[in-house]
């Protein structure tokens, strides 16, 4: 007897816990996301506080406003407003949450406790029950027409249809009607989204900080590709006319007519090599990528340190159409507007994309009458003398004098070349100081400076054949010009006290350090180092993924810069909460005897030792005549 109870009981209770097993999933009836932990009041509350303070909302009431004309808006009133939809997204952004309508659904329909409801002023439910499909449809529909709403009044390009594919003709006939008012007017409401969410993440420093950063503030800016939520890319566009090219012009072949989602988009090349190139020459070209390219400022330390002054954090951003006719107009764009917010304009570190291959008129020139600073490097064509001015050479972004021994003059060319050691290298770079022109006194409002022969002052460099040394000058040995270098006709700079060098001269050259100076060197190799280390940060998959197109799977350019503008929010906010947690583990270190409070961030060893592949040890890893099977390590080109 005792057997068949015992066993009568264990089926009894197999088929309760079956019953209750069964309804584990009750309450995910009609959701699409297994997220189910819920945000409370005070996280809805911190990212209600950084959304006020962006000033964001204020903005979108006023381009509401515009757009409607003085009209009555007229029908029902949204259940959910710009601020609730913009919570949201910062909420799943700092969650490493796939930016979707449907985890925005879901976040409202059953991710929020009941006292973050009633802060947002969200009803209990919008269906008359919390559970099933039509309720979870509903938020999701809310959702939608949240961000959509708010996204069209940004958009730039709202002529695209996002829906339904479309082919060559079609797509050109959209280029041609569309209005240039409404795509200016788009980019620039688009711009002043990501800047003022930016702006408002740098808000969150301590004021200390803040300050220290505003007193020279110094910024990395680079281009990174942005994958469209469509893969579907179309042939590559003529870059005058911005119409698809019918026939390949290298192979003379036709392209084929193919069906695209995102048109607003553009061929990104990976590979560096074919930047001027619109687009792959195959299917099987994986050179390029189809989406838009960001462009991203982010404050790098202005100084080497043994520990952070400052969090690295993008401090501008845009997007635009991959190429580089737009690398420059986007550039001065993010420097204008941090200069703009009120940040005094220091040095901006780039690599050779920029300065060393754009225009002067669409790039130098702005970026200087701004207030910026240069730290950049050359192309090997930008070595050696590019030019001059009444009779100076302009080596490297630096004028010397007439009489400079060509050696010195190609001192970088030969390092280029490899036919000459590091040693060497850096011993002609120090002889080739007391060759360069002196300011004879400081820039006048206009930004012109006399500038003067270096044999020239009591503090002359040089002793020269055609001057006569001052009756000030000290009695310290100089360099003394070889007549053989002597100029056959003297221009102006060896005739003349002194000679007007203007804002605009030599400018396509020119930066703020001499170049493979050791401050250059520093500047370049940390600005560099850091700039990369954030695009590589927002990247992390595990984290923001910004470059990962399924975890924002809304098309269209507005979405894709309002999506990608959350994801750096978040990084920024990691950032300063990780600068913040190591100052105070720092402070409270050194406020604490005898207590163990662990290890300390440290410096990376290769910031600390200057190992890295910006030119920490360029020219010459490896002397020329050496051993059979060594390599040469020559700096990046990128």
């Amino acid at each position: 007897m005792s057997g068949i109870t015992d066993g009568a009981l264990e089926v009894h209770d197999e088929v309760q816990e079956s019953t209750a097993f069964e309804h584990l999933l009750d309450d995910a009836i009609g959701t699409t996301s297994g997220r189910t932990s819920k945000f409370d009041l005070d996280d809805v509350r911190r990212a209600a506080t950084m959304i006020d303070g962006s000033k964001m909302l204020e903005q979108l009431a006023t381009w509401r406003q515009e757009a409607r004309q003085g009209r009555h808006p007229g029908g029902r009133p949204p259940k959910i407003d710009d601020r609730v939809i913009l919570i949201v997204l910062l909420l799943l952004a700092r969650e490493h949450t796939p930016l979707w309508a449907t985890e925005m659904g879901a976040v409202l329909h059953r991710r929020l406790t009941k006292e973050a409801r009633v802060f947002l002023g969200l009803p209990a439910n919008l269906s008359g029950t919390a559970r099933g499909r039509t309720e979870a449809r509903r938020w999701y529909n809310t959702a939608w027409n949240a961000f959509h709403r708010m996204k069209a009044l940004m958009d730039p390009y709202p002529d695209t249809p996002l829906y339904r594919l479309t082919n060559r003709s079609q797509r050109d006939r959209i280029v041609e009607l569309r209005d240039p008012e409404v795509v200016a007017q788009g980019r620039e409401r688009l711009n002043w989204f990501s800047d003022s969410l930016l702006e408002m993440t740098f808000r969150l420093l301590p004021r200390d900080v803040r300050r220290l950063i505003n007193q020279h503030t110094t910024v990395g800016i680079d281009q990174t590709p942005m994958v469209a939520a469509s893969p579907r890319g179309r042939s590559p566009v003529d870059k005058e006319t911005g119409l698809e090219l019918r026939v390949n012009p290298k192979t003379g072949k036709n392209y084929s007519d193919k069906l695209v989602l995102e048109q607003d988009s553009g061929w990104y090349p990976i590979n560096a090599e074919r930047r001027e190139e619109s687009g792959p020459a195959s299917k099987p070209d994986k050179d390029f990528v189809w989406g838009r390219a960001a462009s991203i400022a982010v404050l790098v330390p202005n100084r080497p340190v043994n520990q952070a002054e400052f969090p690295n954090i993008a401090l501008g951003f845009s997007m635009s159409l991959p190429g580089t006719q737009h690398v420059a107009s986007e550039t001065v764009r993010v420097l204008q507007s941090i200069a703009d917010r009120g940040h005094t304009p220091g040095t901006v570190v780039a690599d050779r994309l920029y300065f060393a291959t754009l225009s002067p008129e669409s790039l130098h020139i702005p970026v200087k009458e701004m207030g910026w600073s240069v730290i950049t490097d050359y192309k090997k064509t930008g070595l050696g003398v590019k030019g001059g001015k009444a009779g100076a050479k302009q080596v490297e972004g630096r004028h010397y004098c007439a009489g400079t021994p060509e050696d010195l003059l190609n001192a970088s060319v030969d390092a280029e070349a490899h036919t000459i050691d590091d040693d060497t290298y850096r011993k002609r770079l120090d002889e080739r100081t007391a060759f360069e022109l002196r300011p004879k006194e400081k820039p006048d409002a206009r930004g012109h400076t006399p500038m003067m022969c270096p044999a020239v002052g009591p503090n002359a460099t040089l002793e020269c054949p055609l001057r006569e040394l001052h009756r000030n000058a000290t009695d310290k040995i100089r360099i003394a010009v070889l007549k053989g270098n002597v100029p056959e006709a003297p221009d102006l700079i060896c005739t003349q006290t002194s000679v007007d060098f203007g804002p605009e001269d030599g400018i396509r050259d020119a930066q703020l350090f001499r170049y493979q100076s050791k401050e250059w060197s520093d500047a370049y190799r940390i600005g560099r180092n850091t700039d990369e280390s954030y695009h590589a940060y927002v990247k992390d998959v595990g984290h923001e993924a910004v470059d990962t197109p399924a975890r924002r799977r809304i098309r269209g350019f507005a979405a894709h810069q309002i999506m990608a503008t959350m994801l750096l929010v978040s990084a920024n906010i990691r950032k300063i909460v990780t600068f913040l947690t190591d100052r105070e583990t720092r402070t409270s270190k050194s406020n604490t005897t005898g207590q163990n409070l662990g290890p300390l961030r440290k410096t990376r060893r290769r910031d600390r030792e200057g190992i890295s592949n910006y030119k920490a040890k360029w020219p010459l890893k490896v002397l020329p005549g050496a051993p059979a099977g060594e390599e040469l390590d020559p700096p990046l080109r990128t």
